[in-house]
């Protein structure tokens, strides 16, 4: 069975933790990452290809899927340019820094409906969250009607 060859774009603490995922996934090889902050601090991982920016990764791999881990202000940016280049994409951010972003985005994977475009809205494995789901399950609060929280 071939493996997926994965590429990592941004490889702070959501890349270096979606790396180590990907990694124990029997599918899935990361064969590259970008980061910016490798030209001041390079680093070395075997078997990985290092870039300083994604537009590098792209045009120098043969990528199936590309794991965007990238700030909000540029996460469209670069899913838009996965998909562009025929990669399945999965975003770590929101789809974008505003409607324009979103529609943007929406417009480019209507092009390329054999290609899969996928977000990680990942609050619920957080601790707070972990934490008040388990305090709600243990019915010490009596039951839940309502729930608010604020997060930043």
């Amino acid at each position: 069975m071939n493996k997926l060859k994965v590429g990592i774009a941004g490889y702070g603490i959501v890349g270096k933790r979606r790396h180590e995922f990907i990694d124990s996934h029997p599918r899935l090889e990361v064969i590259a990452i970008c980061e910016q902050n490798f030209a001041q601090f390079p680093i070395v991982l075997s078997d990985v290809n290092i870039y300083t920016n994604y537009e590098e990764m792209l045009k120098g791999e043969e990528l199936d899927v590309l794991f965007v881990c990238l700030t909000n202000n540029i996460a469209a940016e670069v899913t838009i340019a996965g998909l562009k280049n025929g990669i399945h994409v999965f975003c770590e951010k929101p789809p974008g820094m505003n409607v324009e972003d979103i529609r943007d985005v929406i417009a480019e994977e209507k092009k390329h409906p054999n290609l899969k475009l996928k977000y990680g809205f990942n609050h619920r494995y957080h601790d707070s969250v972990k934490e008040a789901v388990n305090l709600i399950q243990s019915g010490e609060l009596g039951e839940v009607v309502n729930l608010r929280g604020v997060y930043g």
